[in-house]
């Protein structure tokens, strides 16, 4: 009877440590449960931030993309004008044949520039041109040197970039008589951004707008056949110059030589480029000289 009594006793202990076993078990899983739910809560807007961000991401890619080609579309529209005055109709042939401006052809040779009206005005002109820029101004710059006296000169440096010839403008003394033309940019086209060097072009602007200069001009930055993919950039470029240029006062010139104008290196201009070139930069600032 004493051994009956003990096994009631014990299996009643058993039951009851059973019955707290089934509790705790149960109590944990729920306490797990919760844990899951809040894990799921968190990975979810985990997810859904993260799907902003992918969201975000798209919208800003699209609106680049719209920008970029909203930039490629205008760029293609001052190319064809750009090709339009390189390859004019013949109405507008014989228009530019009857302007007097046409007689200015002499500055292809020193002979004719020195026996006709063009040379006579070179002779009496207290106005001068002076020519600033990097080494593609060089050969352009003697060439008006050779066939026009000490009415046009030139200071260029190889290499040099728009924030050095911006410090060389600095230097410069006022000059009520002179025609600046500015010839820069080239060196900056593979390395600096595209905002970037426009901040230089405003920069450069600027000083030219405080020396006292008679006239100004900026020639565009010449078409490089030595880089791939940048003449976008170029023609972008040379298009928000353009309009800087408006803005402030000053004249702008453009010239895209083609392969024939061109040196083996495909950047500088050969005799041929030079000669266009040079003759471009004295029907520009002939006017000028009287």
């Amino acid at each position: 009877m004493a051994q009956l009594k003990l096994m009631e006793v014990l299996d009643g202990r058993i039951q009851e440590c059973e019955k707290r076993g089934k509790e705790s078990i149960e109590n944990a899983k729920s306490q797990d449960s919760d844990q899951k739910i809040v894990m799921t809560s968190e990975e979810i807007l985990s997810r859904i931030a993260v799907g902003e961000i992918r969201n975000e991401d798209r919208v800003v890619k699209v609106e680049t993309q719209v920008m970029e080609i909203g930039d490629a579309v205008e760029a293609l529209r001052v190319r064809f004008q750009e090709f339009k005055s390189e390859f004019p109709t013949p109405t507008e042939i014989k228009s530019s044949e009857e302007s007097p401006v046409q007689e200015l052809s002499a500055a292809g040779s020193s002979r004719n520039a020195e026996s006709g009206s063009c040379g006579e005005k070179l002779k009496v002109t207290e106005n001068s041109v002076l020519i600033v820029g990097d080494s593609l101004s060089r050969g352009v710059g003697d060439k008006l040197k050779d066939q026009c006296g000490k009415v046009f000169e030139r200071e260029s440096r190889g290499g040099a970039r728009i924030e050095s010839i911006t410090e060389d403008i600095k230097k410069l003394e006022d000059d009520s008589k002179r025609h600046l033309v500015v010839m820069v940019g080239t060196n900056n086209l593979e390395s600096d951004f595209t905002e970037d060097i426009l901040v230089k072009y405003d920069r450069l602007l600027e000083e030219l707008k405080k020396k006292k200069n008679k006239k100004v001009t900026v020639v565009g930055i010449l078409k490089r056949y030595d880089l791939k993919g940048m003449d976008m950039k170029r023609i972008w470029i040379n298009f928000n110059l353009r309009q800087k240029c408006d803005g402030k006062g000053v004249a702008f010139l453009g010239f895209d030589p083609d392969w024939g104008q061109l040196r083996e290196d495909m950047l500088h201009l050969n005799e041929k480029g030079q000669d266009e070139l040079a003759r471009r930069i004295f029907r520009h600032c002939l006017p000028f000289l009287g």
